[in-house]
Formats: C-alpha cells, sequence, structure tokens
C-alpha cells in the first residue's frame, strides 16, 4: 500500500507559517506598544517636572511673561501625552484586530490538522485491512497448497 499523503499538506504549511507570521507582528506591535507607554510615563514626569520648575522659579515674584511661557510649555507636553495616547490607543485596536485574525488562522490549522488525523486514522484502518485481506489469502494459498500436495503424495 502506498505511503499517507495528506492532500491538504501545503494549505496546512501555509496557515502555519500564516500563523507565525501573524504571532511576529502581534509580538511587533506590543514591542511598539510598550515604547508608546515608556514615552507615555516619560512625558508624565516631565510635566511633573516643568510644574516643579515653574513653581520654584515664579515663587515670590510672578513674572506673567515667564508664567505665559511656562504654561504654553506644559500645554505643548500635554498635547504630546495626549497624542501619545491617541496612538497607544490606535495600537491597541490593531493588536486587537490581528489576535482576532491570528484566532481565525488557527481554528482553521486545527481544522485542517483534525482532518489530517482522521484521514491518516482511516489511512491506518485500510492498511491494516489491506494486511489482514494479504495474510488470509496466503493462509489460503498455503492450506490449498498442503491440500493439492497432501492428496498427491
Amino acid at each position: 500500500m502506498r505511503r499517507f499523503r495528506f492532500r491538504l499538506q501545503r494549505v496546512l504549511e501555509l496557515k502555519e507559517s500564516l500563523e507565525n507570521q501573524k504571532r511576529d507582528e502581534i509580538a511587533m506591535l506590543y514591542a511598539l506598544l510598550n515604547e508608546k507607554e515608556r514615552e507615555i510615563k516619560e512625558g508624565k514626569l516631565e510635566v511633573n517636572s516643568a510644574y516643579n520648575d515653574m513653581r520654584s522659579e515664579l515663587e515670590g515674584n510672578i513674572d506673567v511673561s515667564r508664567a505665559s511661557l511656562w504654561v504654553n510649555y506644559i500645554d505643548r507636553l500635554w498635547e504630546r501625552i495626549h497624542m501619545l495616547e491617541d496612538e497607544r490607543e490606535k495600537l491597541n485596536s490593531e493588536i486587537e484586530e490581528r489576535r482576532k485574525e491570528l484566532f481565525e488562522l488557527m481554528k482553521e490549522r486545527k481544522t485542517l490538522e483534525k482532518l489530517k488525523e482522521r484521514q491518516y486514522r482511516e489511512y491506518a484502518r485500510e492498511a491494516d485491512r489491506q494486511e489482514r485481506l494479504n495474510v488470509d489469502e496466503m493462509a489460503t494459498i498455503r492450506f490449498v497448497h498442503k491440500k493439492i500436495n497432501g492428496e498427491k503424495g
């Protein structure tokens, strides 16, 4: 009997490859997300530092133009933080979308693997059946051969 061959093996391998690519994409997106988180954290620390610097500089003598510069600077820092938070949300959405795609690829791969297992079991049953038929046929031939030889001799 011929060796077992799963006709959809290339499709299964393609699904595995796409699944690995999707995992790599997700890992890259998580790295970008971590970088955004770090930038947001640094931005908030910078805002706190700017508030403290402004308080210490303006303590006692309030210079309106200098205070205005500090307020504008802190506003720009907050704008940058909000922009980074928006980018973080986009990354989170992208990650969620890619995870859904990965889940679908995994389902498709598992379905193909189950089909392959089922086909292999059918192949193994058929191979076993063929083997038993061959053994029975050989036993029948030996029996007939002994019968013929026994009757002649």
